[in-house]
């Protein structure tokens, strides 16, 4: 909620200068550096980001400084230059870290990459990690976005980590008597906590339901809850939920096959089937339903757009979908 500090930007190496300090357009400022492997990998879902949202007005900020790591005004022009078309949104530099002091040490967050949404305010409406920015992002461009009450349900997800933490590990198998009653014992202690976080928590509302086996209800609100993320295109969600249901490593009795793969495969829509994540949570929805046939061409586009330190891992699914398939 507060007003976001003017960048201090020493030169702008690709695109123009960008204003964030005054109302506009939604602005977002990830910092970032070419010694960090994190953010080198963060690189790729940026410029997909900064495609995607373009037209609703976002702008993508990677904000460079100079620092006993690397990243000299050459090191990271040549950085830029060698990306190419990989990296498709603004990129400033500066030679002493004056926004990075303002925005991340102020944040209490020191480690790259860290990113930063600024509203149409011209305020801080979103602080994380690139890979957490499509939600609020969606969020916003749909004006479904509270900055202060994100706070809060994010202060009261701090506060009640525990609870929480509980929860998943007892609906990760199906429950039943005592334990289900001590399950959603915590969810309504969770509620009375803070009512609004109903909606931010409705995946763990879906597993409690579904550990329980309340097939009837779990239908309802796991239909709601891809509904409202399809809604907004919220990719990140579909596939968490998807994945809750066709996990393997989950012992429950009820999974709602085909709502997973609706939900999996508008995910990977939403990311024009480019995503080995969601490609991989298809791949499992479509083997789990029968369609090995589907599930072996979803997962060959997982293992051949993954990033290769993931490839072997997807490879090793693949080969169990083919050898399934020579088996029928």
């Amino acid at each position: 909620g507060d007003r976001a500090p003017a960048l201090q930007v020493d030169e702008w190496i690709k695109g123009t200068e960008v204003e964030v300090s005054t109302p506009g357009d939604i602005r977002v400022v990830a910092f970032w550096g070419s010694w960090s492997a994190p953010s080198m990998a963060s690189i790729p879902l940026l410029s997909e980001l900064q495609d995607r949202f373009a037209d609703d007005g976002v702008t993508i900020i990677g904000l460079n400084t100079e620092g006993p790591e690397a990243d000299d005004l050459k090191s990271i022009k040549a950085v830029v230059t060698d990306l190419g078309d990989t990296l498709r949104f603004t990129v400033g530099w500066e030679a002493k870290p004056l926004s990075l002091r303002k925005y991340m040490f102020n944040s209490g967050r020191e480690v790259l990459p860290l990113a930063f949404i600024i509203d149409k305010q011209g305020k801080l409406a979103f602080v994380g990690l690139p890979t957490q920015l499509e939600t609020p992002l969606a969020r916003m461009i749909a004006k479904d976005w509270d900055a202060e009450l994100q706070e809060q349900i994010r202060n009261t997800r701090i506060e009640l980590k525990e609870t929480i933490d509980f929860i998943e590990s007892e609906t990760q198998h199906s429950i039943e008597g005592a334990k289900a009653g001590a399950v959603l014992e915590k969810w309504l202690m969770l509620l009375s906590k803070n009512p609004e976080m109903r909606r931010p928590l409705g995946q763990l509302h879906y597993r409690i339901l579904v550990s329980a086996g309340l097939e009837d209800k779990a239908s309802r609100a796991g239909g709601k809850l891809v509904d409202s993320y399809i809604a907004i295109g919220q990719s990140v969600e579909l596939n968490s939920l998807a994945w809750s249901i066709v996990d393997p490593e989950r012992t429950i009795k009820h999974r709602d096959l085909a709502l997973a793969l609706r939900a999996a495969k508008a995910g990977s829509a939403i990311r024009a089937d480019k995503n080995p994540g969601l490609l991989d949570t298809l791949a499992r929805a479509h083997f789990l339903l029968g369609d090995i046939k589907s599930a072996v061409a979803a997962q060959t586009n997982a293992v051949g757009c993954a990033p290769d330190s993931a490839k072997a891992s997807l490879g090793k699914t693949l080969q169990e979908y083919r050898d399934a398939l020579e088996a029928k």
